[in-house]
């Protein structure tokens, strides 16, 4: 009922779904449809979330190494306010640092990443106020920092390093960009229509800089999806 609900009050204009049962199989659920008209299925894609942040700290553990506990300054001229966090600080969300900085304020809270530059992240973290307690505390920007960190410590960008987790996790069709090369993009989700836009103010993962993780999925069928975060 609450998902018929959801559904019909356009609050989820479209809902995918895949349940793994204990012996091994799958099914699928789908409700509403796209901005176009189509019907959701278990190939739609979605725009995903903070739930990107799992990747990128998979790729700092896989590529870290001992720099994992290295201030961040030593891979890249970062701002004095955020020279001496670490790498492992960043991933524990113990840097410090806010869910969103002071000066965050989107033209559109419903996709409140869009157009997140480095010039932004920049400018957000030399302006930054550290708490250097540094207790736990969930931070969209300090993913952003990680981020953008992991490519400077690589000298890789974030899509060339999520390709081998993409290929692990066998989720062929999530995509880091999208739509892709060539492919229309009729099944983009509608944002738009999403009626609770204020909620997107702390599900961010600084989350549209592509640093944070962002991939575009196919809806229930793959377990996960979405477009560009690196947060």
């Amino acid at each position: 009922q609450e998902i018929h609900r959801r559904v019909a009050e356009a609050i989820n204009p479209s809902l995918s779904m895949a349940i793994l049962t204990p012996d091994g199989g799958t099914t699928y659920h789908n409700f509403g449809q796209l901005a176009d008209g189509t019907v959701a299925d278990s190939t739609t894609r979605y725009e995903i979330g903070s739930v990107t942040k799992t990747f990128t700290a998979w790729l700092v553990e896989r590529h870290a190494g001992a720099a994992l506990d290295v201030p961040v300054v030593q891979a890249w001229a970062a701002p004095p306010a955020v020279a001496n966090t670490t790498p492992r600080q960043l991933r524990n969300h113990c840097a410090g640092l806010p869910r969103l900085s002071a000066q965050f304020a989107p033209a559109n809270w419903a996709d409140p990443f869009d157009g997140y530059s480095e010039a932004a992240l920049v400018r957000d973290l030399d302006q930054v106020l550290v708490d250097t307690a540094h207790a736990w505390a969930y931070s969209n920007l300090g993913y952003a920092l990680l981020g953008h960190w992991l490519e400077q410590h690589t000298q890789r960008d974030y899509e060339a390093l999520m390709r081998p987790l993409l290929r692990q996790a066998d989720l062929p069709h999530t995509l880091l960009q999208y739509p892709p090369a060539n492919t229309p993009s009729h099944n983009k989700p509608p944002h738009k229509q999403n009626k609770e836009e204020p909620k997107k103010k702390t599900e961010g993962g600084g989350e549209k800089h592509k640093r944070g993780g962002e991939s575009a999925g196919g809806g229930g069928g793959e377990r996960g999806g979405g477009r560009r975060h690196r947060h």
